[in-house]
């Protein structure tokens, strides 16, 4: 068993996660009528661990009341961006900063931030 799937087994263990929606938002064309640019949402359900944020990671982007989850990368099938959405209990976070962990250029997890 590689480390990416070791990780992958306790990021998605059910006593450990939760479960979440991550939605995957693409951007269409602009439509010159309506003013509206096209979106199309991907869910994909999957389950991360989220924590609050520590007081010593609140800086100039990051509030106090923010969230942060961790998901095994092998989970998702691209790399999270700060247009997609992680949906957790119905709630709609938008995803502030992103940070991925790797080993030998292979991705291991990545940590979302997040604020409603």
């Amino acid at each position: 068993m590689g480390i990416s799937s070791a990780l992958k087994k306790v990021l998605t263990n059910k006593k450990l996660s939760a479960d979440i929606t991550f939605r995957s938002i693409s951007v269409g064309s602009y439509n010159t009528t309506t003013g509206v640019i096209a979106e199309t949402n991907t869910d994909t359900s999957i389950r991360g661990v989220l924590e609050d944020i520590n007081l010593r990671e609140v800086n100039e982007l990051v509030e106090a009341n923010d969230k942060k989850i961790q998901i095994a990368a092998a989970s998702l099938s691209s790399t999270p961006t700060t247009k997609d959405k992680i949906i957790v209990d119905s709630v709609t976070y938008s995803i502030i900063r992103i940070e991925t962990n790797q080993l030998a250029n292979e991705k291991l997890t990545f940590v979302c931030y997040l604020r409603t």
